[in-house]
């Protein structure tokens, strides 16, 4: 869809860099490590890899943890270094956007008149 946006716009070669949608497959592969683990042709007919589990995964600590666990040496990347629930940047810089108010809210989706849809699904 970008690719015809761009075309269309005679941008195509200055987006994709002369490269076609085949190389730059090629090119994430190459660059993804996933070298390491599986060839090109192999993931190409079998369209997946998955991921190892890291066998020292126990070791990590896992999400917020850091925060949870001390908020003040490990601050979150808030004003306050804490959970917000008033979003300081939102209404300075979006002050009237009723899609992102600075206070969360529940906003139902409609995708067709009459039916609303949440936006978990």
């Amino acid at each position: 869809m970008v690719c015809t946006i761009a075309e269309k716009l005679g941008l195509l070669e200055e987006y994709t860099g002369g490269k076609s949608v085949e190389e730059w497959i090629k090119h994430g592969y190459e660059t993804s490590g996933v070298a390491d683990h599986i060839s090109y042709q192999e993931l190409k007919e079998k369209g997946y890899w998955v991921v190892p589990t890291d066998p020292n995964w126990k070791t990590y600590t896992p999400g917020m943890g850091d925060f949870v666990s001390d908020p003040e040496k490990h601050p979150l990347n808030t004003p306050s270094g804490k959970v917000e629930f008033y979003s300081e940047r939102l209404a300075k810089h979006f002050p009237d956007d009723k899609e992102r108010p600075p206070v969360p809210h529940w906003f139902p989706w409609r995708i067709a008149p009459g039916k609303p849809v949440s936006s978990a699904g």
